[in-house]
């Protein structure tokens, strides 16, 4: 009795393995790419919180315990940071208000800063949220006017979309 496999059995189990690989590795890019947006979603929307706590926990910047907010401009795709509302306006003003600056590090990019009011309007310029100490009072204010939710849309280089998105209520959440 001969131990072992015939080359029959071998061509068969190669063309399954084969077969198997190239699949995987076609499906490759497309994945990587909803991985990718993923993260930057996630990441953008752990901004928002971190934002949020800094104002709930009353977070000292240059002197002050004022509120916090994330700003998003649409001529800075890549970019978005954290400020600190130090004259009080709901808004951000100048680069003295900036705590700290976020790189999107993906191929990724923010595409558009929509406002809901009755329905998205977007093509907003820029979008502030502001988390006011010592209540949890989110303000979400564009260009336009202030909205009762906001919704920040990420692309990736195939067009693929994510969205986050907050309410007046602090809720932040990924579509």
């Amino acid at each position: 009795m001969n131990k072992g496999f015939t080359l029959l059995e071998v061509l068969v189990t190669l063309s399954i393995v084969v077969i198997v690989a190239s699949l995987i590795f076609a499906n490759y890019p497309k994945f990587k790419e909803g991985i990718s947006l993923k993260k930057t979603s996630q990441e953008i929307a752990l901004t928002i919180r971190e934002a949020q706590n800094y104002a709930l926990s009353v977070k000292e910047f240059e002197g002050k315990y004022e509120s916090y907010g994330v700003h998003f401009e649409i001529s800075s795709p890549k970019s978005y940071f954290i400020f600190s509302d130090l004259n009080g306006d709901n808004k951000y003003d100048s680069p003295g208000e900036k705590v700290k600056e976020f790189i999107i590090q993906t191929n990724d990019k923010i595409l558009d800063l929509c406002g809901y009011d009755t329905g998205y309007v977007c093509n907003q310029n820029y979008l502030d949220i502001i988390f006011m100490r010592p209540t949890p009072v989110v303000t979400l204010k564009s260009d336009i006017k202030d909205y009762s939710g906001v919704k920040i849309v990420i692309t990736s280089p195939r067009n693929k979309e994510k969205s986050v998105i907050v309410w007046m209520s602090g809720q932040v959440s990924i579509e």
